[in-house]
Formats: C-alpha cells, structure tokens, sequence
C-alpha cells in the first residue's frame, strides 16, 4: 500500500491495493490503525459492487441494515428516487444519527456512477476541534450536555421517499422542543464526549441535529452552540472530497462531520452506494422505530 496525507487534520489516500482481491488480515490491522490516526480513508479507481464494498466494510464491524429490512447498503444520488438524502439540497454539517444513542461507528461511499463536477463532500474533525477549544470556551461547556434531536416527520402529501422531502440548507434557533418522540426522536449527550472506541475527546454538537444545551432555552444556548460551531467548522481545516468514478472513501462517524453545498440546477450525476457500520444497530431501530417504519412503509409503496 501507498499512503498519502490528503490535509493536515483529516485522511489518508491508499492506492497500491485491489479491495476487490479481498484483504489480508496484516492490512485490515493497518488499515484499522490508520482510520484510527486519521478518521478517513480514500481509495481511487477502486470500482466496487455494492456486494463488494458491503464484504470492504465489514472489515470494521458487522454489517449494519440500517433500515431493518434485509438491505446492506443503500445509495446517495441526486438522480434515483430511493436516494438516501434529498436529490440535490445542502446538507448541514452533521455525524450521521447523532440523535440516537446508537449512532453510526463507519460510513463508506463508492463512486458508482459519476459525471461531472458537483459539490464535493465536506469533512470536519471534531477531535480537533475538541483540542483546539479556548480555556474559557471548555470551562463554559465542560459540565452542559446537549440534545441531538432528528425530524422525521412527513411532509405535508404524507411519507414519500428521502429524496423528495424537503430538508433545511441553513441552521434557524428552534423555538421550542418537539414533545413528539416518534417523529422527533433525541439523546443527550455531554458536549465534550468521549470516541467509544479511541477514547479522544470529541466536540458532539452539530449544525443539523444539535437543538439546544439540556436546560437552556435557545436564545440561551445557540450563543455557545455557534462558537463551538466557528470551531468545528473553521475553513482552514476542512477536508473536500471532489468525487470520481471508482472512489471509495470510509470514515470514522463519530470523529468526523461530513456536509455539502448544493446541487441546484448543475450538471451532473453522482451516485454513491453506501454501506455503514454500527455495532448498536438494534438499539439504533428500537430508539427511532421511525425509521424502521418508514422503511416498510417505502416498501409497500415500491411493491405497489
């Protein structure tokens, strides 16, 4: 293998190696020490079934059904309907699931089918962050939790697919917690909280999902909440993933946030297969049973 640092904070580039000629137990170990160092890992030109990337992933867990419904990866694109995110939207910053207890440990993306040129794939570490917060600012929030809170509620035609419901592209202050745990389902967490797996330090708060400090009103906690934010998202340690055909990149969830700017109205296709690790994925489904509803619910509707 050959190894290339792509920024200062965030990854590593590994070329040198076919992932689909399967993967010596030597360099899963090195390969899991990297993603340990640098909370990414990007392979080029790789090209890889969504069954081979399923067997890729599975070097660092089991494989996660993120729905319940049998499905070991599922896709990100701004062309089919059963895309996992809206077509073509920003998305904020966040860590997938961070509003459950059980959030997701590994995310991998393989460039299925891309064209073009659109909007990178933005990554922010929050262990740096964590390393880089003022005295006064970690003296601030060293004791507050924070709630992670997600919207899964339905537009107003009723469920449709991820890719057709509307989604905000900027953060705006809540006014007010939703009392609904099925369609808004939350966990608390310490804002300084500590990776379960390398023990380091992570600033767990994130544009998308971080609604207010536990205890706080929002006009008292989106002050704190935003010069976090100025931290985690400090330009100057951004890593900007510009997606080509084969690419395989996977991440550490919990050390990283990943966002994007949007898409509308540019050329192009991306479609990404995306395959995930999470040990707790059954504690994930019985806290958001949302989520597996909805599946079966889009399920239906596909059968019909």
């Amino acid at each position: 293998m050959h190894i290339k640092k792509l920024s200062a904070e965030i990854g590593v580039g590994i070329t040198g190696i076919d992932l689909r000629r399967g993967v010596s137990p030597e360099a899963r170990a090195q390969l899991q020490a990297l993603i340990d160092q640098h909370s990414l890992l990007s392979f080029p030109g790789q090209q890889l079934s969504p069954e081979e990337q399923e067997d890729f992933t599975a070097l660092f867990g089991p494989k996660t059904d993120e729905g319940g419904r049998g499905t070991f990866h599922g896709f990100i694109s701004n062309k089919r309907v059963d895309s996992g995110v809206h077509a073509d939207a920003a998305l904020m910053w966040h860590s997938d699931n961070a509003w459950s207890p059980a959030p997701t440990h590994y995310i991998a993306l393989g460039g299925h089918h891309v064209e073009g040129d659109l909007s990178p794939t933005l990554f922010a570490s929050a262990a740096r962050a964590a390393r880089e917060l003022p005295a006064e600012l970690r003296g601030q929030v060293q004791s507050l939790n924070v709630i992670n809170l997600a919207d899964l509620a339905p537009p107003p035609e009723g469920d449709v697919p991820r890719s057709r419901v509307p989604v905000p592209e900027q953060r705006e202050m809540a006014q007010a917690l939703p009392e609904d745990h099925y369609f808004y389902p939350r966990t608390v967490y310490p804002i300084l909280w500590t990776h379960p797996r390398t023990g380091d330090e992570l600033v767990f708060v994130n544009e998308h999902m971080s609604i207010c400090i536990e205890g706080m009103d929002p006009a008292q906690s989106e002050p704190i909440l935003a010069s976090l934010f100025e931290i985690l998202y400090d330009p100057a340690y951004i890593y900007e993933h510009a997606w080509r055909q084969g690419d395989l990149v996977i991440w550490d969830n919990l050390a990283l946030q990943h966002g994007r700017r949007a898409f509308h109205g540019k050329p192009g296709v991306r479609t990404l297969i995306r395959t995930t690790i999470n040990p707790a994925q059954d504690l994930y489904l019985t806290h958001g049973k949302r989520v597996a509803d909805f599946a079966e619910t889009l399920e239906r509707a596909a059968g019909n």
